[in-house]
């Protein structure tokens, strides 16, 4: 025998199974096994390493999210890496196994953000980052960065085999450009002008007035010799 209910006591069943399902919360361990996703770069967001706005180099940018939810943002993929490389020194709340998910922009501007696993870096190129300084575009393809390195010169690499003297290297070409910005940490507010100084790299100073937000490319006879340069370090 079926059984029909009345619109007022089928809609009083479906009030009530709302109810109950707006009651139900997902256990922590399940909340966790959700998809981690990017969020935007707030625009006072500022790197834990350099102290620079990551938001004004949106193909440079990268960022990592916690368990707990907390977000970190980075100005380029160099200075993650040399994040992650001692999350401690830069971190006290937090370890390198609450690490939930990490990504990078796409360096070509298409605005997207790339799975840190999958995604494809460049080093050794004639592009300079947000500090005028070597740095390791990341795009979404092997053929994009294999391209890109055509173009501009230097190598592509999955971004989870670049080794460690690689990013040790090129935080300290980052560092001993820092003493020519002013700010916080020696980076903060940074608006992509370069003052000249010694200590840094020839061709860092080479486009002074250049919007940083964009990806520079500083064109010279020695390209070659500058990429080879940057792959043996």
């Amino acid at each position: 025998m079926k059984t029909f209910l009345t619109c007022a006591a089928r809609r009083r069943f479906l009030q009530l199974g709302a109810s109950l399902l707006a009651a139900c919360t997902l256990p922590a361990w399940a909340q966790e096994a959700a998809p981690a996703v990017p969020q935007s770069v707030p625009s006072d967001a500022r790197c834990p390493v350099c102290g620079m706005y990551p938001a004004r180099y949106p193909k440079w940018a990268a960022q990592l999210r916690y368990r707990d939810g907390a977000v970190r943002y980075f100005d380029s993929p160099v200075e993650m890496l040399a994040f992650l490389a001692d999350v401690p020194r830069y971190d006290k709340t937090h370890t390198l196994d609450d690490v939930r998910g990490k990504w990078l922009s796409d360096a070509s501007g298409s605005g997207q953000w790339i799975a840190f696993e999958s995604a494809w870096l460049v080093h050794g190129s004639t592009m300079l980052g947000p500090m005028r300084t070597p740095d390791l575009p990341a795009f979404l393809s092997e053929e994009a960065a294999q391209h890109f390195a055509k173009e501009y010169g230097g190598h592509a690499m999955k971004a989870v085999d670049v080794p460690p003297d690689v990013v040790h290297s090129l935080s300290h070409q980052r560092s001993s450009g820092s003493h020519d910005h002013e700010g916080h940490g020696g980076h903060a507010g940074h608006g992509g002008e370069h003052t000249t100084h010694a200590s840094a790299p020839a061709h860092a100073a080479s486009h002074p007035h250049e919007d940083a937000s964009a990806v520079t490319h500083t064109p010279h006879a020695s390209a070659p010799e500058h990429a080879h340069q940057h792959h043996h370090q």
